[in-house]
C-alpha cells in the first residue's frame, strides 16, 4: 500500500488534491461523487428531452427540476425552519413533484408506480414464506427492500413516499391477505406513513429532545430506556454496547448516558456518530479498557446500511415489550388502587382487564429470564479473557437466545 501511494504522489502530488489525506478533502471527495450521480440523471432528461425537439430552456428546466434543492423557500422564517429541520427541504419538495407528477401526467404517473408495484410485489413474493422475511421488524418491512443469497441478509432502501404508495402499501396488503400479519399491523403501517413518511419533521433543535422526554424513538418505536432501565439510577442506565465515555460521564453527572447519546447523535447526526465512535475508541484506549466484539459486516459505515446481521433483533421482541410493558402498567394501577384504599376499582379494573392480567406471572418470569441473559452480555462485554472474534460469537448466541425466547413468548401471548 505504501509503495503504492508512493506511485502515485510521485505521479501527481498531492496539490490537486487526489490524495485523500484530510476530512476535508474526504468530504469534498464524496460530494463531487454524490454531485455526479445526481447530476448524470439530469443530464440523460435533458438528452432525451433535446432529442424530443423540446428546445434547450424547457429541457434544462425540466432536468433541473427533477428535485431541486437550491430551492429554500423565499421568506427568511422558511430558509430558517429548513435549515434547521432535517430533510424538510426533500420533504417539501418531494411531495410538490409527486403531486404535480401525477397531476401533469397521470397516465406516465400510474403506469410507472404500477411497475414499481409489480417489481416490489415479485420480491416480496420470493421470500414472503421465509421465516426470516416474517420475523423482520414492521419498519423494516416498510422501510426497505428485503433479500437474501444464502444466509446473507442484503436490504436496499425504499423511496420515500413513492416506496410507501406503490411498494410498501401492497406488500402490506400482502402481508395480512397471506397470514403473516394481522390487521393491526395495516393499521400501524397507515399510522406510520401518515406520521411518519409524509410527516413534516419537527425541527432538529427539538426533535431528540422530545424523544428523549417521551422515552421513545420516533423512528423504530422502541424505547430509549428499557422498563427494567428506568427502575435503576440514571446514571446507571447504559446498554453493554453504550460508549465507555458516556457511561463514566453518567455515572459521574448522574444523567442518563442512552438520552445523552439520543441528544449528541440526534442533533449531530453522522457526525456525531463519528464523534461516539472515535472518542469511545481513544477513551477506552487510554484507560486499557477489555476489548469489544470484532465488527460484523452491518457494523462497517456506509456498508451496513445494505446488509444486516442474521442474528438480529426481531418482531418478536419490540411486540412482547409493548405486551409487556401494557401489562406492568396495568399491574402498577391495580396496586395504586389498592394502596388508596379504592378496592371496588382495583377489583372492577382487574375484571375488565382479566384477559392481560392473567400473563402476570409469566411476564415477571420472562423479565427474570431476560435479565439474566442481559448479564451475561455484560459479562462477555467486560471480560478480557476474549478476544473480539469469541466475544462477536458469544453475543450472537445470547441474541439467538433472546429471540428463540421472545418467539415462544409471542405464541404464548397471541397463538
Amino acid at each position: 500500500m505504501t509503495r503504492a501511494i508512493d506511485k502515485i504522489i510521485s505521479r501527481e502530488g498531492t496539490a490537486r488534491g487526489n490524495i485523500l489525506d484530510t476530512p476535508r478533502r474526504m468530504l469534498d471527495f464524496w460530494q463531487r461523487v454524490g454531485m455526479a450521480s445526481e447530476m448524470a440523471a439530469r443530464v440523460q432528461l435533458y438528452s432525451n428531452l433535446r432529442e424530443k425537439g423540446e428546445s434547450h430552456l424547457e429541457a434544462a428546466f425540466r432536468a433541473r427540476d427533477l428535485l431541486d434543492f437550491f430551492k429554500s423557500g423565499s421568506g427568511k422564517s422558511v430558509r430558517v425552519i429548513m435549515a434547521t429541520t432535517p430533510f424538510l427541504n426533500a420533504r417539501i419538495q418531494g411531495l410538490d413533484r409527486l403531486y404535480r407528477g401525477a397531476k401533469e401526467d397521470p397516465k406516465a404517473f400510474f403506469t410507472k408506480g404500477a411497475m414499481v408495484s409489480a417489481a416490489s410485489l415479485m420480491l416480496w413474493l420470493a421470500f414472503s414464506d421465509d421465516d426470516r422475511y416474517k420475523e423482520l421488524e414492521d419498519w423494516e418491512k416498510w422501510q426497505y427492500h428485503h433479500f437474501w443469497i444464502g444466509d446473507q441478509h442484503f436490504r436496499i432502501p425504499k423511496a420515500f413516499e413513492t416506496g410507501a404508495i406503490f411498494s410498501s402499501l401492497f406488500e402490506s396488503i400482502g402481508n395480512v391477505a397471506a397470514g403473516n400479519e394481522d390487521m393491526d399491523f395495516f393499521l400501524r403501517f397507515l399510522k406510520h406513513t401518515l406520521t411518519e413518511t409524509f410527516a413534516l419533521n419537527v425541527p432538529v433543535i427539538f426533535g431528540p429532545s422530545l424523544e428523549v422526554y417521551a422515552n421513545k424513538s420516533a423512528f423504530t418505536g422502541r424505547p430509549i430506556e428499557s422498563y427494567g432501565q428506568q427502575r435503576l439510577p440514571a446514571g446507571e442506565r447504559a446498554n453493554p454496547w453504550t460508549p465507555e465515555l458516556l457511561k463514566d460521564l453518567g455515572k459521574g453527572l448522574n444523567i442518563s448516558p442512552l438520552k445523552m447519546e439520543t441528544i449528541i447523535r440526534g442533533h449531530t447526526a453522522a457526525f456525531g456518530t463519528i464523534f461516539l465512535t472515535v472518542g469511545d475508541a481513544m477513551y477506552r484506549t487510554a484507560l486499557d479498557s477489555a476489548p469489544r466484539p470484532a465488527m460484523t459486516m452491518q457494523d462497517v459505515p456506509g456498508y451496513g446500511r445494505f446488509v444486516r446481521d442474521k442474528d438480529g433483533r426481531t418482531k418478536y421482541a419490540t411486540r412482547y415489550y409493548d405486551f409487556a410493558n401494557e401489562v406492568q402498567d396495568m399491574v402498577a394501577t391495580v396496586n395504586n388502587y389498592k394502596a388508596l384504599g379504592e378496592f371496588e376499582k382495583a377489583r372492577d379494573f382487574s375484571v375488565n382487564n382479566r384477559d392481560k392480567l392473567k400473563y402476570k406471572k409469566f411476564v415477571g418470569k420472562m423479565q427474570g429470564t431476560i435479565t439474566n441473559i442481559r448479564k451475561r452480555e455484560k459479562m462477555v462485554w467486560g471480560d478480557r479473557t476474549m478476544n473480539p472474534e469469541e466475544k462477536r460469537e458469544a453475543m450472537r448466541e445470547l441474541t439467538r437466545r433472546k429471540n428463540e425466547l421472545f418467539k415462544r413468548a409471542y405464541e404464548v401471548v397471541y397463538e
